[in-house]
């Protein structure tokens, strides 16, 4: 089944709320754990402090002892600032996550509103048509596009085909441990500065291994494809440029065959889209850093505290706090010893109080990741306008199955992207008159065009296809 563009978005805009959703959850959960967190190290500072009391022959114990309660003192208070804080992020995310559904509803507002201006519009078709025939460098302007399209494209593959050379071609140089020590020293060029007997050994290996010849073509595949770019770039912008004078000359054929205003409601339509979408990627920027600043204010680890416990245990004689509470089960007596069993206890917990704020933290990383490789794949999807009502996917599973091996992990970004991008085509008339207005460079060739795959509802021949998506 086929999915159009607008559902398409809907989808990927439901999976990021669900995971923006399990990220509030976490930080909420480890916003409690700070709070255990606080709590444990008072009844651990407790423990000990009643431990060193009852060990009176070491004079250094009170001090220390006192030293731990201080420190668990200022966790606490520092445990305090960062909950209010927390609890004023949590707001903020909040507040955030209304202005996402704001923005979608606004959005799907603006793509509905270009849907019905476009269907009006298509009825006007066969006369944008003939205005266009009649307008003089009409024909001209539309082979010079599409020549210069076309040349583009194939500059475009030679950079590719230059890159994989770079990198298949120039790996046995790269490999050769002989050409690598002379190309790391520069030899044969000015910064090769070695002279003497080194110079002269430098030489030999030179002559031996052909260095000089094989310098030069290396030094080629490496600058070519730095070459072919700049080239293709160039032809890109003439190949925009001449989209652009054609675009002209459909605009006015567009507004000689009455279709001015919803020519006008589109274009306005769009411009709200693109607001919206930068105002969306702003706020999608602001929650990562607020995810981000939540995320460090839930570290609960506390080096002073720890310090603070390791001086005690040293001064009451012991190498570890194991060992101090060891031997006081053994040799400390009944009171002794309960506090030591209290005291294992309590380490018990907090120990797994952090492995689960370990996992918890483990587990937010994963899902910032995930959260902005889905927002880059529909921000390029949107960049290319593929969320366009006229724009469809032949493959229901990217908002199922494939959705799901990404946000799990078995499918990288790039390639949920690349299934995206080979999924997509037009629906029927998008490439006839009319039909294409407000996408980028489509609807160029006349109603003629054969699709290119008969009843699937699609047109647009496979290159126009191709095109498409590179653009994106």
């Amino acid at each position: 089944m086929s999915i159009r563009g607008p559902e398409a978005i809907a989808a990927l805009d439901e999976a990021l709320r669900d995971i923006r959703r399990e990220e509030d959850e976490i930080l909420r959960k480890l916003g409690r754990g700070l709070e255990r967190s606080a709590k444990f190290r008072d009844s651990e500072a407790d423990l000990l402090r009643q431990i060193a009391a009852g060990q009176s022959a070491r004079e250094p114990g009170a001090t220390l002892a006192g030293a731990v309660t201080r420190a668990a003192g200022e966790k606490r208070q520092q445990i305090a600032a960062r909950g209010h804080e927390l609890a004023r992020n949590a707001e903020r995310l909040r507040g955030m996550e209304r202005k996402f559904a704001e923005f979608a509803a606004a959005r799907m507002a603006a793509l509905g509103e270009i849907d019905r201006e476009l269907a009006a519009l298509r009825t006007l078709g066969p006369k944008i048509g003939i205005a266009a025939g009649r307008t003089p460098d009409y024909e001209r302007a539309r082979l010079e596009a599409a020549a210069l399209k076309a040349m583009a494209a194939a500059a475009r593959l030679k950079v590719r085909q230059a890159d994989l050379d770079r990198e298949q071609k120039g790996r046995p140089f790269r490999e050769d441990r002989l050409f690598a020590y002379l190309e790391a020293r520069g030899y044969g060029t000015e910064a090769y500065h070695a002279g003497g007997l080194a110079a002269r050994l430098d030489g030999w290996v030179a002559r031996l291994i052909g260095y000089d010849a094989a310098r030069a073509n290396y030094a080629l595949l490496n600058a070519l494809p730095g070459r072919l770019r700049a080239h293709a770039d160039a032809l890109a912008a003439e190949a925009a440029q001449a989209e652009d004078r054609l675009d002209a000359i459909e605009r006015q054929a567009i507004d000689a065959a009455g279709g001015s205003s919803q020519r006008l409601a589109l274009e306005t339509a769009q411009e709200q889209i693109a607001t919206i979408d930068d105002a969306l990627a702003a706020l999608q920027d602001e929650r990562d850093g607020l995810v981000a600043a939540q995320t460090g204010l839930t570290d609960e680890r506390d080096p002073a505290f720890d310090r603070a416990v390791a001086a005690l245990v040293a001064g009451l004689g012991s190498p570890d706090l194991a060992s101090l509470t060891g031997g006081l089960k053994l040799r400390g007596g009944p009171e002794m010893a309960a506090l030591a069993s209290q005291l294992d206890d309590l380490r018990l917990r907090i120990a797994e109080e952090q492995a689960d704020a370990r996992e918890l933290h483990e587990r937010l990383a994963v899902l910032a990741e995930r959260r902005r490789g889905l927002e880059a794949i529909e921000s390029t999807l949107k960049a290319g306008r593929l969320d366009d009502p006229r724009s469809v996917f032949r493959d229901d599973a990217l908002v199922g199955e494939r959705l799901d091996a990404f946000l799990t992990g078995a499918l990288s970004p790039l390639a949920y992207l690349a299934a995206w991008q080979e999924a997509q085509g037009w629906i029927a008339g998008t490439s006839e008159w009319g039909g294409g207005v407000g996408l980028p460079r489509q609807g160029r060739e006349p109603a003629a065009v054969a699709p290119s795959n008969p009843g699937s509802g699609e047109e647009g021949t496979p290159e126009r296809r191709a095109e498409a998506k590179a653009s994106v």
